[in-house]
C-alpha cells in the first residue's frame, strides 16, 4: 500500500473595534460588587460608567445586592462614555490607489496580478472599470507537464485533450526534461497507462521526466501528493525492466555524471490519479555524517562519533543479538535503557521482555529513528505489540501514533510479572520503509505514586477507590 500522509493548515484572524471598557471597584476584593455575595454587608456603589463603541452616556454599575444581614449599596450614574472611533472607509474603486479586495485600479495593480496569475503564459493584463483584472490580452500556449492553464481554457496539462492528445498519449513520445537540481509541479490526471512500476498494484496513468545527472554520487528523488502516486528511476524510459528504484515519497540512485535516468510518476491503481510536486538533486555519495543515509549506511545522525547508536563509520551500534523473533528467544530491556536494533531483512520481529515490578503499573514502548529524523521524514514504519505474561495474547498494538510513522503503545494497570514487546515494520508500509534501525525506548510509572503518567487518567497518590480516581489510575 502507498504510504499514508496527513496534512493540516489553519489561518486564524481576529479583529476587535471602538470596544469601551468598564472600571469599577466594590465589595472586600476590588471586583465590580455581586448581590449578596459577603454575609453581612452590601456591596459598595460603582463608580464609572463604561463608554459604549460609539459614544453616549454611560451607565453605572449596580449598586451591591441585600446580603443575609446587610443591604445593598446605591448604584451611581456613569460619566458620558467617549465616541467610538469612526469606521475606515471601504475601497473606491475609480481613484487611480488599489485598495483592499481590489484586483487593480486603472493603471494600477495589486501585486502578483499578471497574466500567470490566471493561468496563461504571457501577454497583458488589463483592468475593468470594477477594479478586476481584465485577461482579454492574455494569451499561452498549453505545456502538458506543468500543472497550469497557461492558455487559460480552463483545462490543464493532459485533460486539455485538444492541446495535448499528441503529447499525453505517449508519455515516452515527448518526455520534459527536469533538470538537476530541479523541481516540477504536475498532473497525472488525463494522461494514460503505458508502464507499470514495481512498487504499485494494477498501475494507474503516469508522466515520465528525463534528467540527466550533473554529479556523480547519489541521486536524491522526493514525491510530494496527496493522491496515491508512486515515483520510480529507470534506464530507459518505455522498458520497465530497466527500473533502479520504486517508492511512495523519496528514492535514492547511484548515479554517474552524465547519466540519463527516467523518472516515472504513476498511479498506485488504475484510478488513482492528481497532482504532485516532483523534487530531484544529484550530490556527492557516500560521505558518512552528512545527514543523508546512503546505501551501505546502516544509520546517519550527522556526526562521525560513536557511542550514540550510531558509529563513526555510520553504522548501527546494535545491542540486539539475533535472532531475537520469539518469546524464547526474547532480549531482555529494562525501563530507562536505550536499546538500539534493526528490522532487517524483509519480514524480521524483534522480541523483547521486561519486568514489572511492582502492580499496578503503566508500560509505555516508543520506536524512535537512529539519527536522522526518519520517522518524521516517513523512511521508516514501524509497528509494536505488547503481549502478555504467556506472550500470547496482544494486549494492545500501535502503528503511527508515535513521531511520523514510529508507533507508541501504552499499557495500564499491569500486574507483576514479566511481559514482552514485539517489534516489526507495519503492515500497511511498502518494502522500502520495511527495513530500518530504531531505538527501543521503554518506561514504567507504578499507579499510586501522584504522578500521572502517560496512559493514566488521574493518579491520587493511593491505589484507594471509591475517591474519584480508582486503584488502577482511571477517573471514577
Amino acid at each position: 500500500m502507498p504510504a499514508r500522509r496527513i496534512g493540516l493548515s489553519l489561518a486564524l484572524a481576529t479583529a476587535l473595534v471602538g470596544a469601551g471598557s468598564v472600571t469599577g471597584c466594590g465589595g472586600e476584593d476590588d471586583r465590580p460588587p455581586m448581590a449578596g455575595e459577603h454575609d453581612g454587608s452590601g456591596g459598595d456603589a460603582s463608580d464609572t460608567g463604561g463608554g459604549s463603541a460609539v459614544g453616549g452616556d454611560g451607565t453605572g454599575m449596580a449598586g451591591g445586592g441585600t446580603g443575609p444581614t446587610g443591604a445593598g449599596g446605591a448604584g451611581e450614574a456613569g460619566a458620558p462614555g467617549a465616541a467610538g472611533a469612526a469606521g475606515a472607509p471601504g475601497p473606491v474603486c475609480g481613484n487611480d490607489i488599489v485598495e483592499n479586495g481590489e484586483d487593480c485600479d486603472g493603471s494600477e495593480f495589486a501585486a502578483g496580478i499578471d497574466c500567470p496569475r490566471f493561468g496563461f503564459d504571457d501577454g497583458e493584463i488589463g483592468c475593468h472599470d470594477d477594479c478586476t483584472a481584465d485577461t482579454t490580452s492574455c494569451s499561452g500556449t498549453e505545456s502538458c507537464y506543468d500543472g497550469h492553464d497557461n492558455d487559460g481554457d480552463g483545462l490543464v496539462d493532459c485533460g486539455d485533450g485538444e492541446d495535448c492528445s499528441d503529447a499525453c498519449s505517449d508519455p515516452c513520445g515527448d518526455v520534459p526534461v527536469l533538470a538537476d537540481p530541479g523541481s516540477v509541479y504536475g498532473t497525472t490526471s488525463g494522461s494514460v497507462d503505458e508502464t507499470d512500476a514495481s512498487c504499485g498494484s494494477d498501475g494507474g496513468p503516469e508522466l515520465i521526466y528525463e534528467l540527466t545527472a550533473t554529479t556523480t554520487g547519489q541521486l536524491d528523488v522526493e514525491l510530494s501528493t496527496s493522491q496515491n502516486l508512486s515515483v520510480s528511476a529507470r534506464t530507459t524510459c518505455d522498458d520497465a525492466g530497466t527500473e533502479l528504484a520504486c517508492s511512495f515519497e523519496r528514492l535514492n540512485v547511484a548515479v554517474t555524471q552524465g547519466d540519463t535516468l527516467y523518472l516515472v510518476v504513476e498511479g498506485f491503481g488504475s484510478g488513482d490519479a492528481g497532482s504532485f510536486t516532483l523534487e530531484a538533486a544529484s550530490r556527492a555519495g557516500q560521505v558518512c555524517g552528512d545527514g543523508f543515509l546512503d546505501p551501505g549506511e546502516g544509520c546517519e545522525d550527522e556526526n562521525t562519533e560513536s557511542g550514540d547508536g550510531c558509529d563513526s563509520n555510520c553504522q548501527l551500534e546494535s545491542t540486539e543479538t539475533e535472532p531475537n523473533d520469539t518469546v524464547a528467544a526474547a532480549e531482555t530491556v529494562s525501563a530507562g535503557d536505550s536499546s538500539y536494533a534493526e528490522i532487517s531483512p524483509l519480514g524480521d520481529v524483534d522480541v523483547f521482555e521486561i519486568a514489572v515490578a511492582a502492580a499496578p503499573s503503566t508500560l509505555r514502548v516508543n520506536t524512535y529513528n537512529v539519527g536522522i529524523g526518519m520517522c518524521g521524514l516517513g523512511m521508516m514504519d514501524s509497528f509494536i505489540d505488547i503481549l502478555d505474561q504467556n506472550g500470547t495474547t496482544v494486549l494492545t498494538s500501535d502503528d503511527d501514533s508515535g513521531d511520523g510513522y514510529c508507533a507508541r503503545a501504552v499499557v495500564f494497570a499491569l500486574q507483576e510479572g514479566t511481559y514482552y514487546v514485539r517489534v516489526s515494520a507495519s503492515p500497511l508500509a511498502p518494502d522500502d520503509l520495511s527495513t530500518f534501525p530504531y531505538r527501543l525506548g521503554v518506561s514504567l510509572d507504578v499507579c499510586g505514586n501522584g504522578t500521572v503518567a502517560a496512559g493514566e487518567e488521574c493518579d491520587d497518590g493511593n491505589l484507594d477507590s471509591g475517591d474519584g480516581c480508582s486503584g488502577f489510575c482511571r477517573v471514577e
